[in-house]
């Protein structure tokens, strides 16, 4: 498929396998933060020469952790700026730029090429008006009340993975140290081990915060398209045409700065979601 060729829908299937693929590997950063857990539990247990190695492996697992979240946001930023490319030209038509297409999709990995036909939705958006003003503040609006949703959910799911993380580590502080022989060197592995444990929590936080964060702006910025709903396209582009790009920036801010939401997550509510956007289009006025 070439740039030039690709349909916003395309484009967009191709910015959702990209966000899978940087989903799969924040997924993985997750995993991997609960080896210094792991670690520092089995510190208690074993030999003092022992927690020499936990110390090495909880580093060891930290400097992956941090290696795979940094190719995750990589492929997030990728990701991301494909569907906003993608949303902007279904909302309002061709580009006359194909070349900065082509540019785009060839950033994007093999693996989200290869990934298109499983993700590629022909119903993607509920939207059936014509493109233009009106279009892109349905597109923009549907966007907000999905990543809301959905944002809930990932802090709902894994608030609990941080309390896990956080207890584990306290734990291991009251604990571990204390319990330490008096050797300066076993003192200073275990509580290298306990610090790895409090630094897997912290991430899990900073990822809850993230995206509840990101939840409540998209709220904000759902409202802020609420009050347009009225307006017909003439309308937006004549008087409101500054406010919608200045809610598309703001969403793109806000989502920018939380990790992708899992598939697994999309696909459990992904049904229930879309019966709730249906209704809820079905009230408006107009």
């Amino acid at each position: 498929m070439t740039g030039s060729h690709a349909s916003p829908l395309e484009i967009i299937a191709l910015g959702n396998a990209e966000l899978a693929e940087a989903s799969r590997w924040f997924g993985l950063s997750r995993r991997m933060q609960s080896v210094p857990i792991v670690a520092g539990v089995v510190a208690v247990f074993v030999s003092d020469t022992a927690s020499y190695l936990g110390a090495v492996v909880a580093a060891l697992a930290q400097a992956c952790v941090w290696l795979s979240r940094r190719h995750a946001s990589n492929l997030q930023s990728t990701g991301d700026e494909a569907r906003r490319r993608g949303l902007l030209l279904d909302a309002l038509g061709p580009t006359t730029e194909p070349m900065d297409i082509a540019l785009l999709l060839s950033h994007l990995s093999k693996k989200a090429h290869s990934n298109i036909q499983a993700l590629e939705d022909p119903n993607y958006f509920a939207s059936e008006v014509a493109p233009g003003a009106v279009r892109l503040r349905e597109h923009l609006q549907e966007n907000a009340f999905w990543a809301k949703c959905q944002y809930d959910a990932v802090v709902r799911r894994y608030w609990a993975l941080f309390a896990v993380y956080a207890g584990v580590a306290l734990i291991l502080g009251l604990v571990l140290v204390p319990l330490t022989p008096d050797e300066v060197s076993v003192v200073a592995a275990r509580v290298l081990v306990t610090m790895f444990s409090f630094t897997a929590a912290v991430t899990q936080l900073n990822e809850v915060l993230a995206w509840r964060s990101a939840a409540q702006k998209v709220e904000i910025l759902d409202r802020r398209l609420e009050t347009l709903v009225a307006r017909d396209d003439h309308e937006l582009r004549a008087d409101r045409l500054e406010s919608m790009l200045a809610v598309f920036a703001d969403y793109c801010i806000a989502t920018a700065m939380a990790p992708p939401v899992p598939p697994k997550v999309y696909e459990q509510d992904r049904d229930r979601l879309n019966s709730l956007w249906e209704d809820r289009r079905a009230r408006q006025p107009g």
